[in-house]
C-alpha cells in the first residue's frame, strides 16, 4: 500500500511512513515437527480463502498419513462444499474443523501443539496477521503471493510462496516437501519464521515505534 502511493502520489513522498501491525509475543513452540504431520489453518470460512483447493489437494495425496486443522467457522454453505472434497479423502487424511475459538484461546492451542506448517491459500489477503501469530510460535508458512504476504513470507527462507492461481499439483508438491524435510533444515524454517516475526511483527516493538513517532509528529 505505501509503495502504491509512492509511486503514485509523488506529492506524498516525504510524507509517507511504515509502521505494521503486530502480535504479541507467545514464545516459540518446541513441540512444532513433521514427524506426526499436521496442517494448520485459521480463517473465516469463505470462497476467498479458498479452503475447498486445500481439501481437493489433501484428496490427491495417497501416500502420506496428514492431518488438517482448521480454526473458524464463517459460510455454512461453502463449508458444505468443502466436505463434499473431503469426504473423497483417504483413510490417510484426518481433518478436525475447530470451529470458532477466541484470539488467547487460539494462541494458547498454538503455542504447544504440536502442529508442522500453517498454510493461507486465499486468493486475496492484505497482510494476514494469522500469519503473524503462526510465525511468532516458529511455524513454516505455505502461501500465495498475493496482497503484502511476502512482507511476511520468504520463499525458501522461512516458507514455500506459490502462485495465485496454483495448481493442484504444486500445492501438494509443497506439502509433501516439508513432510519429508530432514529434521535439521525444518528446523532452519522454523526459526526463519522466528526471526521474521521478532524483526518486523513484534506487537510491543511496532507499537511503541509509532507512538514515539505520533508523539515526534
Amino acid at each position: 500500500g505505501m509503495n502504491y502511493l509512492y509511486n503514485t502520489k509523488k506529492e506524498l513522498k516525504n510524507k509517507l511512513f511504515l509502521h505494521r501491525l503486530g502480535t504479541k509475543d507467545i514464545n516459540i513452540n518446541k513441540n512444532i515437527n513433521n514427524k506426526k504431520f499436521v496442517i494448520l489453518t485459521c480463517s473465516r470460512i469463505a470462497k476467498i480463502k479458498r479452503l475447498h483447493l486445500l481439501a481437493k489437494t489433501l484428496e490427491n495425496i495417497k501416500d502420506a498419513d496428514i492431518s488438517w486443522i482448521h480454526y473458524g467457522d464463517g459460510d455454512s454453505n461453502y463449508l458444505e462444499k468443502i466436505n463434499e472434497y473431503i469426504k473423497n479423502c483417504g483413510s490417510n487424511i484426518n481433518i478436525e474443523f475447530k470451529g470458532f475459538y477466541d484470539n488467547d484461546e487460539y494462541l494458547e492451542e498454538i503455542s504447544i501443539e504440536p502442529y508442522s506448517i500453517f498454510i493461507n491459500i486465499s486468493e486475496s489477503e492484505g497482510l494476514p496477521v494469522s500469519i503473524m501469530e503462526a510465525e511468532s510460535v516458529g511455524l513454516p508458512i505455505i502461501a500465495t503471493n498475493v496482497g503484502g504476504t511476502s512482507e511476511a513470507v520468504v520463499d525458501g527462507y522461512n516458507g514455500i510462496l506459490i502462485d495465485k492461481d496454483f495448481s493442484i499439483s504444486e500445492l501438494k508438491n509443497s506439502i509433501l516437501k516439508f513432510k519429508s524435510m530432514d529434521k535439521e533444515e525444518f528446523n532452519v524454517y522454523r526459526m526463519n519464521s522466528r526471526r521474521i516475526w521478532e524483526s518486523k511483527f513484534k506487537l510491543s516493538e511496532n507499537y511503541s515505534e509509532f507512538i514515539d513517532h505520533i508523539k515526534e509528529l
